[in-house]
């Protein structure tokens, strides 16, 4: 971490308080051990406690801080741990089960796609000019032109969303 090089950068950055061999919790709601439960304090406001404490409160910067106090139960440690390591299992499952889901996504995209493009092939090699028997010219063109347009509309947004995708 890189301590603050200026006076400005120095009454901003977050402080926290350290009384008995603990951290101070936010709003004065009594003690933690553990560092990402502490409060975070001006640099005046912790100087001010520090100050009425006549020496029994240390300050620090968040950034220098240890992740546990000096008299963090042992106990209290390993379960923080514990939940930590839980919470990354969970978050990994969470990100696995995402990716899972995505390329199953994109897979059926991508038969879309090559869906698209057999019926594309179908309109492609039909001449427009010349309409099934019974069908009159005037409905027959206006078809055939508005179905290669959807097809080819639906085939760049089903490209787009696969785009970036190699699992197709």
């Amino acid at each position: 971490m890189t301590l603050p090089t200026t006076p400005d950068a120095l009454a901003e950055a977050p402080c926290v308080l350290i009384e008995r061999g603990l951290f101070y919790r936010p709003n004065n709601r009594g003690y933690t051990g553990i560092l990402r439960e502490a409060g975070r304090f001006t640099h005046d406001d912790a100087a001010a406690v520090v100050d009425h404490c006549a020496g029994s409160v240390i300050m620090m910067l968040a950034t220098e801080a240890p992740d546990y106090s000096p008299a963090c139960w042992h106990e209290t440690q390993v379960k923080d741990l514990l939940g930590l390591l839980r919470r990354e299992r969970e978050a990994r499952a969470a990100a696995e089960a995402a990716h899972d889901t995505a390329a199953a996504e994109n897979a059926r995209l991508w038969a879309d796609v090559e869906a698209l493009k057999g019926a594309l092939k179908v309109f492609a090699d039909m001449d427009a000019t010349d309409p099934p028997e019974g069908v009159p010219l005037n409905e027959w063109l206006p078809a055939v032109t508005g179905a290669r347009v959807a097809i080819r509309t639906a085939l760049a947004r089903a490209a787009t969303a696969g785009e970036g995708c190699s699992d197709g």
